[in-house]
């Protein structure tokens, strides 16, 4: 029983891990490290592209009034208020469709 917790506990935590562990057993040091580095820049890089797209697609600019404060998006009509909702839509399907390339590339 032991054995079989060990195993599921290990691949609901470390199954990326455990996974390359297994393509190259020769190299469980390499494998562990690079899987380290890549899990922690590798939600950094994504972050940053994802944020750097949204801002750059969504039409909330620096100088716009709810860049900081969305309880000015209240006080718009709403016609405009439809058009911010919608850029932010767009801007946030852009966003996720640029960093799925890193996913399947």
């Amino acid at each position: 029983m032991m054995a079989l917790t060990s195993a599921g506990t290990g691949m609901r935590f470390m199954s990326g891990n455990l996974h390359s562990i297994g393509f190259f057993p020769e190299h469980i040091y390499t494998v562990v490290s690079a899987m380290a580095v890549a899990t922690t820049f590798g939600g950094t890089t994504a972050l940053t592209i994802m944020s750097t797209v949204f801002n750059n697609t969504s039409g909330i600019s620096r100088n716009s009034p709810f860049q900081y404060d969305y309880s000015a998006i209240n006080n718009l009509s709403d016609e405009v208020k439809a058009q911010v909702i919608d850029g932010a839509k767009v801007g946030f399907s852009i966003q996720l469709r640029r960093v799925c390339r890193f996913f399947i590339g």
